[in-house]
C-alpha cells in the first residue's frame, strides 16, 4: 500500500508544526519550574493514565486494539523492559534539565547528533554493519553539531553535560528498542 507523498503532506506537516509547538511549549514550562523531575514524572504518569483508558474504551474489533497479549513475567519486564524504560526516564529528565540552561535551537542542533550516536553504538555491538560511506556522512552531521556547539552564545557547561548525557541515553534507549 503506498501513499503518495502529496497525501502524506499535509500529516508531516500538522507533525511538524505541533513538534515545533510543543518544543516552545516545553521550554516555557521549564524556564519557571524549578524541578524537570517531577514535569517528567507527571508525563510519564498520565502518559500511562491516557493510554489504559484508550484501550478500556476502545471497541473490541477496532484495529488499534493489539492482538492477544501473553502477560508478561518479571524476569521479561525486568531484562527488557526496565532498562528502557530507566534510559528513556534519564533521557527525558536531563533533556528537561538542559532547557533551563541552553537555548532551543542548541538543544536541537545537538539532538541533530542523535544519528551519529545511534550509528556507531550499533556498529559498536554489531547491529549493524560498518560501513566507511555511512562513517563519512555521520561525521559531516557530526561537524555540523560541533560547529553549533562551538557557535552558541549562551554556552553552559552544565546545560551541556545534561544534554549530551540525555542524547546518550536516548540512543542507547533506541538501540535496545531495535534489539527486542
Amino acid at each position: 500500500m503506498a501513499v503518495s507523498l502529496k497525501a502524506a503532506l499535509p500529516y508531516i506537516v500538522l507533525w511538524m508544526s505541533l513538534s515545533v509547538m510543543l518544543i516552545f511549549m516545553n521550554a516555557g514550562i521549564l524556564r519557571s519550574m524549578p524541578n524537570p523531575a517531577l514535569l517528567t514524572a507527571w508525563h510519564m504518569g498520565m502518559s500511562t493514565v491516557f493510554v489504559h483508558a484508550t484501550l478500556r474504551t476502545l471497541p473490541k474489533d477496532s484495529a488499534l486494539r493489539p492482538a492477544d497479549v501473553e502477560p508478561l513475567g518479571l524476569r521479561t519486564v525486568v531484562v527488557k523492559f526496565f532498562p528502557i524504560a530507566v534510559l528513556f526516564s534519564m533521557a527525558l529528565a536531563l533533556g528537561n534539565r538542559a532547557y533551563m540552561y541552553l537555548s532551543i535551537s542548541f538543544i536541537q542542533m545537538v539532538k541533530g547528533s542523535h544519528s551519529v550516536i545511534v550509528y556507531c553504538i550499533n556498529a559498536a555491538i554489531g547491529a549493524e554493519l560498518f560501513l566507511w560511506g555511512k562513517f563519512r556522512i555521520v561525521c559531516v552531521v557530526y561537524l555540523g553539531v560541533i560547529l553549533a556547539v562551538t557557535g552558541e552564545l549562551r554556552f553552559h557547561v552544565f546545560g551541556f553535560l545534561c544534554q549530551a548525557s540525555s542524547s546518550l541515553s536516548e540512543c542507547m534507549r533506541v538501540v535496545l528498542m531495535k534489539r527486542l
